[in-house]
Formats: structure tokens, sequence, C-alpha cells
């Protein structure tokens, strides 16, 4: 388990994911694949 906070980044190493937003604001979650994988 981690904790992002503003300007982090993570990556995955190609297991499945998931991800959910504990806090008490919505979360806004940019998702960008590169390279492009599909």
């Amino acid at each position: 388990r981690f904790v992002l906070n503003k300007g982090d980044s993570f990556r995955f190493a190609g297991e499945s994911v998931s991800w959910v937003n504990e806090g008490t604001v919505p979360a806004v979650l940019i998702w960008v694949i590169a390279p492009p994988v599909y």
C-alpha cells in the first residue's frame, strides 16, 4: 500500500492493479501509458 501526494508518480511491473480513494475529497487521476501497449 502506498499513499500518493500531489505531484507524485508511480509505475507498475505488469501485474493486475486496483486503487481506491480513501480521502475525504474527490481524487483526480491522470493515467498515461507510455509507450502505448494497445
